[in-house]
């Protein structure tokens, strides 16, 4: 019997721009690596008093954890609006109730910090460089992202300021292993004991690791990640430039798991699959049709990309089990989201509203 595999991601140093798009981006290799911004002020906000004295009086907005508040009102997510705070108020809120499920996510990164480093040279010259982004992170011990992927379709740096993070990365090619919704995982990795989940890491090929402060995170565009705060912890991310297919499928298109698996044949690696270009065609072909509402685009558009990968990646027969969409819950979600993607397209008015994905 062979060893188990090591599902620990590894910890470097930083390689220069052209090693790092090599093997890391177009390898589709994540890391942790030990010296980005090297020199620059962000890496002297390396503890929570830090934060307090240089950012404590600045804007953040909250909002209750996804899951927790999905369980709560279901697909209502404009029952979770952003609250407005400060930094240190919340670090004192967090303090008198240290099980709250509020925190600050996916808000784009303020002044005062954006003005704390400069953009990472590994990201130049891939995708538009108008298209990136960066996006500040806050929240206390015991908070989490369940296992999801990015309807944004980017390559991400995600730095630790301060606090640590239980990383969890799943390639894209092991979403059927998932149950996926959307783009969530039913698989709550946050119920699990530490020998379950390195358990669930090896089984579906992921990798696994703590992230610390002064260290940034790289994982690659298309992959699933999960991260636990086990301490109270600030992020700040770096995402990549997109290339014009990825930005099409962000932005004009509905998230799905098999839309997903199209995006990530739809990459910048100079050996991209040579059938690969046709099959977008053959998206924005369907895209531009007429449906008779939001779902059956949605649907349409689904069985272009599966086609996509019965002929480009034929040996993941359980791709097959991307596109079902039993009753319930599930073909709900679904639905939600086609009318979120193609709002013009049905004259049925949803009964969802603010389903959010980066875009």
């Amino acid at each position: 019997m062979s060893p188990p595999r090591d599902i620990d991601l590894p910890r470097l140093a930083m390689p220069e721009p052209a090693r790092f798009l090599a093997e890391h981006v177009h390898g589709a290799r994540p890391a942790i690596f030990t010296d980005l911004f090297a020199g620059e002020a962000l890496r002297g906000l390396g503890d929570e008093d830090a934060v307090r004295r240089s950012l404590g009086d600045m804007a953040i907005s909250l909002k209750e954890e996804f899951t927790t508040n999905v369980l709560r009102n279901g697909l209502r997510l404009d029952r979770n609006p952003p609250r407005p705070s400060t930094v240190a108020d919340y670090l004192d809120a967090i303090r008198r109730d240290p099980s709250t499920r509020m925190m600050c996510t996916e808000m784009v990164t303020p002044e005062p910090v954006r003005a704390l480093f400069s953009p990472p040279a590994q990201a130049a010259g891939l995708g538009d460089p108008d298209d990136t982004l960066s996006l500040l992170f806050l929240g206390n011990s015991g908070n989490f992202a369940s296992l999801h992927f990015d309807g944004d379709y980017r390559h991400v740096l995600l730095y630790q300021v301060f606090g640590e993070k239980r990383v969890v990365l799943v390639p894209p090619w092991a979403t059927a292993r998932l149950h996926p919704v959307l783009n969530f995982s039913t698989v709550q990795l946050g119920a699990l004991a530490l020998d379950e989940l390195l358990g669930f890491v090896r089984y579906v090929g992921g990798w696994t690791g703590v992230l610390r402060a002064g260290e940034a995170l790289f994982f690659p565009a298309c992959w699933w990640h999960y991260l636990g705060y086990d301490t109270t912890a600030m992020s700040v991310s770096w995402r990549f430039g997109r290339n014009a297919e990825r930005r099409f499928l962000a932005k004009r298109c509905h998230m799905s798991p098999v839309m997903l698996r199209l995006a990530d044949l739809l990459d910048d690696r100079p050996e991209q699959d040579p059938g690969i270009g046709s099959w977008f065609d053959a998206i924005r072909s369907e895209h531009a049709k007429l449906h008779p509402n939001a779902l059956a685009k949605a649907r349409a558009l689904d069985a272009v990309a599966m086609a996509a990968l019965r002929e480009l990646r034929p040996e993941e027969s359980t791709t097959a089990a991307l596109v079902e969409l039993p009753e319930g819950a599930v073909a709900a979600a679904f639905a939600a989201e086609a009318m979120r993607a193609y709002p013009n397209v049905s004259a049925f008015a949803s009964g969802f509203s603010g389903w959010e994905r980066l875009g």
